[in-house]
């Protein structure tokens, strides 16, 4: 059974400055499926058609397309597939991809044409479109003397749609057929719509503007809410809502459609973040460390901040429960996993202001700038002994990053390319061996 809707009222033009066709938007002429047809290749045998659909697209009594569930071959190999195929000469097909597999056995090369998965709000007709008139797949999976050839751009788990196009001579036309195939086996066909863009819509151009009630990036659990322009006979956003502004929680890119007289005209894309701050407490002997960076800390011991340990590494000395408090860039904030820590332990090395690193009372080196964001300086005093120490850089859950040796009194290191966060300078004198802690921002 099929619901037929024609010349809507409401949605009788879908454009914007550029006469652009969006994949989900109704059209002059919509149908919608009741029920979804399934079309499948389940129990398939060989040589056998499993499923034809045919559909009049601009319901002139005539087809225009066939969507097709079908098997075939023998003991050579076999061939499993739906496709769709243009039953008038002048309907055509978005083309998304070639698909080519060489056939070693027969020596050619296998070629399938597939047609391209659109979704929700995706342009139809953008000026670099492919269109062909030729059967398109679907999905394909395909064994012929042992090559194999597997088409599965339109398994998904969301609806996606297929864009459409009759040209003639004197007109163009755009429209869509919505599909959802679950797997390769099978296809939903749900509804299709098509139609031109009212006469005139074309030479007016509107560029609705969405504004937003804060950042761009809000904090996980919290909502946003985008506003578009006053001033239109309708609104459509890309969610589904029909409302002047719509609240948002979840990230990801918005726009809206607005309605003027009988045209309908997008707005740019604006794009929503979520920050989910996620402190994590890692142990490296007598200091913990909070990974990743953020703006700010605060170490808490049983429940009760510490008193001016505010830095991403703490030196701990005595036992109990640690954990840190964050507020990361965009002012979100989340309280890290506790670590027990036990028993008391003596401060030997741990937190060492910039300048001279101290081992067994014996001055190294001295580092600086600490923290860092594009050099750093490592210095050892003319009575050190540095010739030919190892130097190795560590992340602090232990990948080495660099190792070299050091036959300079005065060693420049380019850290311009690490990633940000806490690293480990190891400097392996003889047997003595000095770790410090250098931040790279």
């Amino acid at each position: 059974m099929k619901k037929v809707v024609l010349l809507l009222t409401l949605l009788t033009g879908w454009v914007n400055s550029y006469s652009q066709i969006l994949a989900g938007h109704e059209l002059w002429a919509y149908t919608d499926i009741i029920p979804d047809t399934l079309i499948d290749y389940v129990g398939c045998t060989t040589n056998t058609v499993i499923e034809n659909y045919y559909i009049d697209i601009n319901e002139d009594s005539q087809n225009d397309f066939r969507i097709n569930a079908s098997c075939s071959g023998g003991l050579g190999g076999q061939s499993r597939s739906i496709t769709i195929t243009p039953l008038n000469p002048d309907m055509f097909i978005r083309l998304g991809r070639i698909d080519s597999v060489y056939n070693n056995y027969q020596s050619y090369w296998q070629v399938a044409k597939v047609a391209m998965p659109l979704y929700y709000g995706d342009t139809i007709n953008p000026d670099d479109a492919e269109w062909n008139s030729l059967p398109m797949f679907l999905t394909l999976s395909s064994n012929s003397a042992g090559t194999f050839q597997f088409v599965n751009d339109w398994v998904d788990t969301i609806d996606e749609y297929i864009g459409i196009k009759y040209q003639t001579i004197s007109d163009t036309t755009y429209g869509w057929i919505r599909v959802y195939c679950p797997n390769a086996g099978r296809c939903y066909v749900k509804d299709y719509s098509f139609g031109t863009p009212t006469p005139g819509c074309a030479d007016t151009t509107y560029n609705p503007i969405i504004t937003a009630s804060g950042p761009l990036t809000v904090c996980y659990g919290d909502t946003i809410i985008l506003n578009a322009e006053n001033g239109y006979d309708a609104y459509l956003w890309s969610t589904g809502d029909t409302t002047q502004s719509i609240s948002v929680s979840d990230s990801g890119d918005y726009f809206v459609s607005v309605l003027v007289d009988t045209c309908w005209f997008g707005s740019d894309t604006i794009e929503i973040g979520i920050s989910n701050p996620n402190p994590i407490i890692y142990e490296s002997g007598d200091t913990l460390f909070c990974i990743p960076s953020f703006a700010s800390y605060q170490w808490y011991l049983n429940g009760q901040p510490i008193a001016g340990a505010i830095n991403q590494f703490h030196c701990w000395e005595v036992s109990g429960n640690y954990e840190v408090f964050v507020i990361d860039s965009f002012g979100c904030t989340a309280m890290s996993p506790i670590v027990e820590m036990a028993p008391a332990k003596t401060n030997t090395t741990c937190g060492n202001t910039p300048g001279s690193i101290i081992d067994n009372n014996k001055a190294i080196f001295k580092i600086y700038p600490n923290p860092a964001t594009a050099q750093i300086t490592i210095e050892f005093p003319a009575t050190a002994n540095y010739k030919n120490a190892e130097l190795s850089i560590q992340t602090i859950t232990g990948q080495v990053v660099n190792q070299l040796i050091i036959d300079n009194e005065k060693l420049t290191i380019d850290v311009s390319r690490f990633s940000k966060g806490l690293y480990l300078f190891k400097v392996r004198a003889g047997d003595e061996v000095v770790v410090r802690k250098v931040v790279v921002e």
